[in-house]
C-alpha cells in the first residue's frame, strides 16, 4: 500500500533543494569558473574573473540579498513550524499559544518609560494632539512585537536551530594609491584607504579613528588620504584643492590634521588661515583653483571610490575591506587584527615604531 506523503513534505524538499543549490553556488560555482570566458575582443577571452574584479562589490551585495532572503525565509518557515509544534504540545492553538506567550506577558509602558521616550525623542505634540496616547500605543506595540521575537529565540534554541549557509565573503577592492598623500610605515602589512571630504563632520571623527589605530599599532600601518565628495559641495572641493596645494608643498598631513580639528565647520578664509599656519603660500591655492590644477586628480579619487562601491563618506578600505568610517572603533581594530593574524606572528615581532615625523596625527587647536 502506497504511503501518502506528509503535509509537509513539499515544503521541506523546497528549501533542502533551495539550500544545496545555494551552497554549491556560494562554495564551488564561481571557484570552477573563474577562468571562463564569458565574452571576446578580436578573438580574446574576456573572462569571469577579470569582469568580477570590476564588479566584485556590485556583485557581493547580490550575493548578500540572496544569502539574507534565504536566511530570513528559512528562519520563517521555522519560526511557523515550532509554534505549530508548542501548540499542539500544550494542547490550544497558535493563536491561544501567543496571546498566552505574547499578549498576556507584554507589559504596557510606565508613565516614566513615556516621559524618557518623549525626552529622548524630543516629541513635540501638535495643537489638539493626544501625544502621550499615541507614545503609549507606539510602546506597547513595540513592547509585543520584541516579546514575540524572545519568545521565538527561545523555541529556536530549544530546537536546536541552525542556518547552515556561511554568508558570501566581502571582496577587496584593487585600490591604486598612486600620487596620493600617505603616512605611516611605507611598508607595514596593514593599508587603510581613507574616502573622505574635508567638509565632513563625520570624516574627521573618522580620521581620529584612523589615529588611534596607528597610535595602538606602531608600525604597523599606512594612511592613504583618497578624495571623495558630492560635485556639489563647493567648501569640499575647496578644502581638497587647498590639500592638494599643500601636498605639492610637502604639507598636505600638518593641512589635513588642522583642517579635521575644525570638524566640517569652516569657511573660505579659513583656508587661507590653515595654509598660511603650515607653511604654504595662500597665493599659491588661489592661483590652482583660479586654473583648476587639481581638478582632475579629486575627480579620479572619486571615480575610482565609486568603482569600489563608494556611495557615501567616510568609506575606509582596511587591506582593500571596505567598512563604514561610522563604525565603532572597536570593529575597525577588530579588522585590523585580523588582517594582522593572517600575517603570522614574525610580522608581529619585527614591528617597529613609525619613522620619524610619520606617526601620530597631532590635531592642533582651533
Amino acid at each position: 500500500m502506497m504511503m501518502k506523503p506528509t503535509r509537509n513534505f513539499c515544503p521541506i524538499i523546497s528549501l533542502s533543494v533551495i539550500l544545496a543549490v545555494v551552497l554549491l553556488f556560494f562554495s564551488t560555482g564561481f571557484a570552477e569558473q573563474d577562468r571562463e570566458a564569458i565574452a571576446t575582443l578580436n578573438g580574446q577571452p574576456v573572462t569571469r574573473e577579470q569582469v568580477e574584479v570590476r564588479s566584485a562589490n556590485k556583485l557581493y551585495r547580490l550575493r548578500w540579498e540572496i544569502y539574507d532572503t534565504l536566511k530570513t525565509e528559512a528562519q520563517a518557515l521555522v519560526d511557523e513550524r515550532l509554534l505549530a509544534e508548542e501548540a499542539k504540545s500544550r494542547g490550544i492553538s497558535v493563536e491561544e499559544l501567543l496571546r498566552a506567550e505574547v499578549d498576556k506577558k507584554s507589559k504596557p509602558p510606565t508613565d516614566e518609560q513615556v516621559d524618557a521616550y518623549i525626552k529622548e525623542n524630543k516629541v513635540m505634540a501638535r495643537p489638539g494632539e493626544d501625544v502621550r496616547a499615541r507614545i503609549i500605543t507606539y510602546l506597547t506595540d513595540r513592547a509585543s512585537i520584541q516579546r514575540k521575537l524572545d519568545f521565538l529565540e527561545e523555541l529556536r534554541k530549544k530546537a536546536d536551530y541552525k542556518f547552515l549557509l556561511e554568508p558570501p565573503q566581502r571582496p577587496r577592492a584593487q585600490l591604486s594609491v598612486d600620487g596620493s598623500p600617505t603616512r605611516g610605515n611605507p611598508d607595514a602589512p596593514v593599508t587603510i584607504i581613507h574616502f573622505a571630504s574635508f567638509s565632513c563632520e563625520h570624516c574627521a571623527e573618522s580620521a581620529r579613528k584612523i589615529q588611534q589605530l596607528t597610535e595602538e599599532f606602531p608600525g604597523m600601518i599606512k594612511w592613504v588620504h583618497r578624495d571623495f565628495l558630492n560635485i556639489f559641495d563647493e567648501r569640499g572641493l575647496r578644502a581638497a584643492e587647498a590639500a592638494k596645494t599643500a601636498q605639492a608643498q610637502g604639507k598636505f598631513w600638518e593641512f589635513h590634521d588642522h583642517i579635521y580639528s575644525l570638524s566640517g565647520d569652516f569657511t573660505d578664509n579659513d583656508l587661507d588661515k590653515i595654509l598660511a599656519d603650515v607653511g604654504v603660500d595662500p597665493s599659491l591655492y588661489e592661483t590652482a583653483h583660479r586654473d583648476a590644477t587639481y581638478i582632475l586628480p579629486i575627480k579620479r579619487g572619486i571615480e575610482d571610490g565609486a568603482a569600489a562601491g563608494v556611495t557615501g563618506v567616510p568609506a575606509i578600505f582596511i587591506n582593500g575591506r571596505y567598512v563604514s568610517g561610522t563604525f565603532p572603533y572597536e570593529r575597525l581594530r577588530e579588522m585590523v587584527e585580523e588582517e594582522l593574524q593572517t600575517i603570522g606572528p614574525k610580522v608581529k615581532e619585527e614591528k617597529s615604531p613609525l619613522p620619524e615625523g610619520t606617526g601620530a596625527v597631532r590635531s592642533p587647536a582651533r
